[in-house]
C-alpha cells in the first residue's frame, strides 16, 4: 500500500497552464527560451565594461567632475598652469580607485571561474563524458558524485543506493547542514539507468523560472502518459549529496535561470554615506570658491579699468574679456581648494582599514578563520548603521537541537534525569513507551551506519534530537525508508510498514506518518505539530499548562499526538490520496485536503521542548544592538511559534515584551489588526512585530501605511517563512526609510540578495557553504563578531575618513587663500607668489603624512570604551555638514590672513620671495600644529609623523636653496639669524592657533557630549580584556551610562 501511495500514476489530465518551455531528455534543444548553457557570472564587470562601469562609478565623486572641468580650463590659451600637471596626478588617482575596484571584483571572478570549470560527468552517446559545469546543456542527463555541489536544478533519476533514494545536504542555499533525502519520481522506480531513457523519449514542461525554492509544478510526458512533477523530485543547484556514491539527474535549469541564481541579483555599485557627505563637502567648498573667484575676479577687473595709466587705455581689453580671463586664471590657480589626492587618499586609508581588519585579533574563530573584508569603501557605514536584519538559522543559531524536556501521561521529565534513571533500570523507559515510539517514528530521519554506529539525520534538526534522545532510552530507530521503519524497543527488534508520510508544510504547520506494526491488524497515524494546530484535531486537551511551562522556558515545543485506524478508513483514504496525487491541477491544496481527513479525533501523547541553541553571546549581541539604538529585524524561512521562540532566546523579544502578531491570510484581517496595534501602541511594552508570510507579501507590495507604522516604531520585527526574494523586497522597503542605514547579515545562497541589496552587507563564514561570504562586503566567523565590526572599526572608521577629508581641504584653503591676499595686495594680477617647487611639495611632501596618520591610526576612544558602551554609536560629529564646513573654510581664511599680513606688515622692506618665502613656512607650521591638535590618540608614530614633517620641511628647504635657488637659501641664512624673524613667527602662531584651538576647547567641554565624558571619566582599565558581553551583565553602570546618554540632547 505504501507503494502505491508514494506513486503518481500517469493521467491524460492537462494543466490549465500552458507550458513555458518543453525539455527532452538528451536532445538539448537549439529553441530553447532560457539560458541554453550553465555559464554564470556573478561580477559586476566584464573585461569590456571594466572601463567605462568603474569610470562611471568614479564620477558620481564631485571630486573627479570638479577636476575635468579644471583639466578642461588648464587647456585653454589662457590658463596659468599646463593641463598636464593637473591630467596625469588625476590618470593616476583614478587609476588607484580603479584597481582597487578590479582586485576586488577580481576576487569574485575567481569564484565564478572555480564554479564553472567544476568537473561533472556528462552522458553523450551511449557512454559518460568528463566535462565541466559550464557546458550543461537544459536536457543533458549529469552524474553528481557525493560531497559534490549539483550544478543546475535537476530532475532526479537515481542514485549509487539499492532503494534508488538520495541524500544530500542544503548547507549551501540555506546555512543548514541537516542531511535530508530525495526519492525517484514513482515512474522511474526500480528502473536502470540511464539505459531507461535512451530506449523510451521523456520530454518535460517546464514553467517560466522563478524565484520559489519551494515550489517546482511541471509535467513529465512520454508518449501519451502525463505525470506530475512537484519540488520533491528536483535537486537545486547547491545542494550538495551525502552518504551517496552518486546521483543521476536531468538538467531542467541552468546557468541564471536556476531558483537559487535568480534569488541573487547583478552586484550592485554601492555609494555610502560618506561618499555622499564628501559631495556634500566638495559642492560646499566648490561654491565657496566660485563665489571668491568672482569677487577677486571681479576687483582685478576693476583694477585694470580704473588704472591711472592712460597709455594703456588704448590696449587695454574690454571689462568683459579682462573679468573672463582673470576669472579663469584665478579659477584654476585656487583649484588647490580641492585637492586632486582626496579620493587617493581616502582610498589608501581604506585598503590600511581593511588590512587591519583582516588581522583583528579579537574577530578570529579557530574552526572558521578570521575576518575578510571585500569592500573597503563600506568601512564608514559600520559606524552609521540603524538597522541590522538577520537570517536565523546559522547566523543566530548553531542549529544544533536537544531536546531538554517532555512531558507524557507520567509525568514531566528532563531528558537527562530521564536517560540517568534509564541507565540505573532498563525498564524505566516502559512506563514512556508509546511516547519513546511516537519519537523514533514521526520523524523522516535518515539512519546512516558509520564505524559501526548510527548516524541520524533530518530536514529537520529537532527530528536528529528526538530520534537520538529515544535510542538513548532504548528506543533505537535502526532503519528508516520509504517502505518500512525498524526499531528496537528495548531489545525487541520491531517492524512497522509505512502506508504514508504527510509531510509538513507552511499551510498544514504539521507532520504525519501511518504505519502498521508487523503482525497487527490496525494501522496507526501519528501526528505532531505547534500545539494550537494538534489542539484543534484531537479529542480532547492535554499538557497546556506544561506548553505555557516550556515555552516560558525559550524552548520549542511540538505536541505529540496518535489513533488507531480501521481498514475502511485506511482504504478509503489510500483511494483518495492516490487521486489526489496523479492530479497534475492544484495537486498541493488536493493532497492537504486529503490529509487533514484523518488527522482528526487524535489522542494526546505528550509534548516536548527542544532547545535551538545560539550561537555564542547572541543575546548579548542582540542587547548591544538595541542599546546602540540599532533595530534588529529577523528574517527566517521559519515558522511563526518557532521564530518567536528564537527571539525570546535571542534577546529580539525582552521578557514581559508584548507581541504584535500579524498572521491572517486574510488581507483585510490583516489590516484591521494592524490599525488596532497602532491605534493602542503606546500601552504595549517593548513591543516586537512579528508577520507571517501573507502579511510579509501585502507589506512588501503595498505598504500599508499602519503596518509601515507599526515597522518604524518598533524595536524589532520578526518575519516568518521569508523568501530569498522576500528578504531583499524588506530590506529594499527599509532602505526607503528616511535616515535608514541597513545592514544585512546571513550564512547561505538564500541570504545573498539581502545582503546585495542592503548598504552594507555581512555573511557568516560557516563550517558549509560560502555564498553569502563571498558576496558580502565583510566576511567574519559569527554573529557575535559584529559588535566589534559596528563598534570598534565602524566607528574609528567614519571618524577618521571624515576628519581626513576636511583637514584635506582645511589645509588647502589656508594655502590658497595666502596668494589671494598677495593678489590683493598686487591689484588682482593673478600669479602665484610661492616657488614652484614648494607649492608641489606642499601636498606631496610637507603636508601628506599628517592626513594619512589621522586616517590610519586616530582613536576618538580606545576600542574597550566602544565596545563596553553602545550608547556612542552614531554620536560622532560629522565635520562634513554644511555648518562645520563652514566653519572649517572661515577658520583657513582666518588663518590665511593671520600669515599673510602679520608676515607683511612685520617685514615692509622685504621682497616678493622673501614673504612667499616666509608665508609658505607659516602655513606649514600652522596646518601642521592645527592638525597635531585634532588628534586624540597619541603614541610615537603620530608624534614622529606630526612633529617629524617639520623637521623634513626644514632639511628640504636648506637643500633646495643650496642647490637649485640661491634666492631662497640667502632668507635662511640672513633672516632666520635676525631675532624679529622668530618673533614674527611666534607671532604668526600665537595669533593663528590660539584663538580656534581656545575657541573648540570651549565648545568641546562646556557642550555635554558622551564621547567627551567618557574621554575624561576612564569608567575602565583601558589595557583590560575588551568583551562587549561581560559589558552587558555590568547592570548598574551601564544603566549609569544609559542615563547620562539620555539626558544628552
Amino acid at each position: 500500500m505504501s507503494e502505491d501511495l508514494s506513486n503518481n500514476h500517469a493521467s491524460s489530465e492537462t494543466t490549465s497552464v500552458d507550458a513555458w518551455a518543453t525539455i527532452k531528455f538528451l536532445q538539448p534543444s537549439k529553441n530553447y527560451p532560457g539560458q541554453k548553457g550553465n555559464f554564470i557570472r556573478t561580477t559586476r564587470y566584464t573585461w569590456w565594461s571594466f572601463l567605462p562601469l568603474s569610470l562611471l562609478e568614479n564620477y558620481r565623486s564631485y571630486t573627479n567632475i570638479y577636476f575635468i572641468i579644471v583639466l578642461i580650463i588648464c587647456a585653454l590659451p589662457l590658463s596659468p598652469v599646463n593641463y598636464l600637471f593637473t591630467l596625469c596626478p588625476m590618470l593616476v588617482v583614478l587609476a588607484i580607485s580603479m584597481i582597487r575596484a578590479g582586485i576586488e571584483d577580481l576576487m569574485k571572478y575567481v569564484q565564478d571561474r572555480r564554479r564553472n570549470n567544476a568537473p561533472v560527468k556528462i552522458y553523450s552517446f551511449g557512454e559518460w563524458v568528463d566535462s565541466i559545469s559550464a557546458d550543461i546543456r537544459a536536457g543533458d542527463v549529469i552524474l553528481v558524485e557525493n560531497e559534490q555541489s549539483c550544478p543546475v536544478d535537476m530532475l532526479y533519476l537515481t542514485s549509487s543506493n539499492v532503494n534508488q533514494s538520495a541524500n544530500f545536504s542544503m548547507a549551501e542555499l540555506n546555512g543548514e547542514a541537516t542531511v535530508q533525502t530525495i526519492y525517484p519520481h514513482p515512474h522511474f522506480k526500480g528502473k536502470q539507468f540511464p539505459q531507461a531513457i535512451t530506449h523510451r523519449q521523456y520530454e518535460v514542461d517546464v514553467p517560466e523560472p522563478d524565484r520559489d525554492l519551494y515550489k517546482f509544478n511541471a509535467k513529465l510526458k512520454s508518449e501519451t502518459d502525463i505525470w506530475p512533477i512537484s519540488i520533491n523530485n528536483i535537486l537545486l543547484r547547491g545542494t550538495s549529496l551525502k552518504y551517496t556514491d552518486w546521483a543521476i539527474g536531468v538538467a531542467l535549469r541552468t546557468g541564471h535561470d536556476c531558483k537559487i541564481m535568480m534569488n541573487q541579483r547583478h552586484p550592485p555599485a554601492k555609494m555610502t554615506q560618506f561618499d555622499k557627505d564628501n559631495n556634500t563637502m566638495v559642492l560646499c567648498v566648490f561654491i565657496f570658491k566660485m563665489i571668491t573667484v568672482f569677487i577677486i575676479s571681479g576687483c582685478c577687473c576693476y583694477f585694470e579699468m580704473h588704472n591711472d595709466f592712460n597709455l594703456l587705455d588704448t590696449v587695454m581689453p574690454s571689462a568683459f574679456k579682462s573679468f573672463w580671463e582673470a576669472f579663469l586664471q584665478y579659477f584654476v590657480l585656487f583649484s588647490y581648494l580641492i585637492p586632486l589626492s582626496l579620493n587617493c587618499t581616502i582610498e589608501i586609508c581604506r585598503l590600511f582599514l581593511m588590512f587591519i581588519i583582516s588581522y583583528d585579533k579579537y574577530i578570529v574563530e579557530e574552526d572558521r578563520g578570521k575576518s575578510k573584508p571585500h569592500n573597503s569603501s563600506m568601512l564608514g557605514n559600520l559606524g552609521l548603521v540603524t538597522h541590522v536584519l538577520t537570517d536565523k538559522t546559522g547566523t543566530l543559531t548553531e542549529n544544533v537541537m536537544q531536546l531538554k524536556e517532555f512531558t507524557d501521561s507520567n509525568g514531566t521529565f528532563t531528558t537527562a534525569e530521564f536517560i540517568k534513571s534509564y541507565e540505573k533500570d532498563a525498564f524505566y523507559s516502559e512506563r514512556s513507551l508509546e511516547m519513546l515510539r511516537a519519537l523514533a517514528l514521526c520523524n523522516t530521519v535518515i539512519v546512516y551506519e558509520s564505524k559501526g554506529t548510527l548516524e541520524y539525520n533530518s530536514e529537520s534538526p529537532d527530528e536528529s534530537a528526538f530520534v537520538k534522545f529515544a535510542s538513548e532510552a532504548g528506543v533505537a530507530l535502526i532503519q528508516h525508508d520509504q517502505e518500512s521503519i525498524t526499531l528496537d524497543e528495548l531489545g525487541k527488534k520491531v517492524v512497522y510498514k509505512v502506508h504514508a508520510v504527510l509531510p509538513f508544510n507552511s499551510t498544514r504547520k504539521r507532520m504525519s506518518i501511518i504505519v502498521q506494526r508487523e503482525g497487527d491488524s490496525n494501522a496507526i497515524i501519528y501526528t505532531k505539530g505547534a500545539d494550537n494546530v494538534i489542539y484543534q484535531r484531537a479529542a480532547s486537551t492535554k499538557y497546556n499548562n506544561e506548553v505555557n511551562e516550556f515555552s516560558a522556558e525559550g524552548l520549542r515545543t511540538l505536541v505529540f499526538s496518535s489513533r488507531i485506524l480501521e481498514d475502511e478508513e485506511i482504504e478509503k483514504f489510500v483511494e483518495e490520496y492516490k487521486e489526489a496525487a496523479a492530479s497534475l491541477d492544484n495537486r498541493e491544496q488536493k493532497l492537504d485536503s486529503v490529509a487533514t481527513s484523518i488527522e482528526k479525533n487524535l489522542n494526546i501523547i505528550g509534548v516536548t521542548g527542544v532547545e535551538d541553541r545560539l550561537q555564542p553571546c547572541v543575546p548579548e549581541a542582540i542587547l548591544w544592538l538595541r542599546h546602540a539604538g540599532i533595530k534588529c529585524w529577523v528574517l527566517t524561512g521559519d515558522k511563526l511559534e518557532t521564530a518567536i521562540e528564537i527571539g525570546k532566546t535571542s534577546s529580539v523579544i525582552l521578557p514581559g515584551a508584548d507581541t504584535l502578531i500579524l498572521s491572517s491570510s486574510r488581507e483585510e484581517e490583516t489590516l484591521k489588526s494592524a490599525k488596532c496595534y497602532r491605534d493602542n501602541f503606546d500601552n504595549f511594552k517593548d513591543p516586537v512585530l512579528c508577520l507571517t508570510e501573507n502579511a510579509t507579501t501585502l507589506l512588501i507590495e503595498k505598504e500599508p501605511e499602519d503596518i509601515i507604522y507599526l515597522c518604524k516604531k518598533v524595536k524589532s520585527v520578526i518575519f516568518c517563512r521569508s523568501t530569498p526574494f522576500m528578504k531583499a523586497r524588506i530590506v529594499r522597503l527599509v532602505k526607503s526609510f528616511k535616515g535608514s542605514l541597513t545592514l544585512a547579515i546571513g550564512d547561505g545562497a538564500n541570504d545573498v540578495g539581502m545582503i546585495q541589496e542592503s548598504h552594507v552587507g555581512v555573511g557568516i563564514s560557516g563550517l558549509e557553504g560560502n555564498q553569502a561570504a563571498m558576496t558580502s562586503d565583510f566576511a567574519i566567523p559569527r554573529f557575535r563578531h559584529l559588535i566589534r565590526l559596528i563598534a570598534v572599526h565602524g566607528h574609528w572608521a567614519f571618524d577618521r575618513f571624515a576628519w581626513t577629508a576636511m583637514i584635506m581641504i582645511y589645509k588647502n584653503i589656508v594655502f590658497s587663500f595666502s596668494m589671494l591676499w598677495m593678489a590683493i595686495d598686487t591689484m588682482g594680477s593673478p600669479s602665484s607668489f610661492y616657488d614652484s617647487f614648494f607649492m608641489s611639495c606642499f601636498n606631496l611632501l610637507f603636508t601628506m603624512i599628517p592626513p594619512f596618520i589621522y586616517g590610519w591610526i586616530e582613536q576618538d576612544l580606545p576600542e574597550a570604551q566602544l565596545v563596553r558602551y553602545p550608547q556612542l554609536h552614531r554620536t560622532l560629529p560629522n565635520p562634513m555638514t554644511p555648518p562645520l564646513i563652514a566653519y572649517f573654510c572661515g577658520l583657513g581664511v582666518y588663518q590665511s590672513i593671520i600669515v599673510y599680513y602679520v608676515i607683511r606688515l612685520t617685514m615692509p622692506s622685504s621682497n616678493f620671495t622673501e614673504n612667499g618665502f616666509f608665508s609658505y613656512f607659516g602655513v606649514v607650521l600652522i596646518v601642521s600644529v592645527m592638525v597635531s591638535s585634532w588628534l586624540r590618540y597619541w603614541c610615537w608614530v603620530t608624534f614622529l609623523a606630526n612633529f617629524g614633517t617639520l623637521f623634513v620641511a626644514i632639511l628640504v628647504i636648506m637643500l633646495y636653496g643650496a642647490f637649485m635657488e640661491p634666492e631662497i637659501m640667502s632668507c635662511v641664512l640672513v633672516d632666520m639669524t635676525n631675532p624679529r624673524t622668530y618673533l614674527m613667527m611666534i607671532l604668526v602662531m600665537i595669533l593663528g592657533l590660539i584663538p580656534p584651538i581656545f575657541l573648540e576647547f570651549c565648545v568641546e567641554h562646556f557642550g555635554m557630549r558622551l564621547n567627551r565624558l567618557l574621554r575624561e571619566r576612564r569608567y575602565i582599565d583601558i589595557d583590560g580584556p575588551i568583551d562587549f558581553a561581560e559589558a552587558m551583565k555590568q547592570e548598574s553602570e551601564f544603566e549609569e551610562m544609559t542615563s547620562i546618554s539620555a539626558a544628552i540632547p
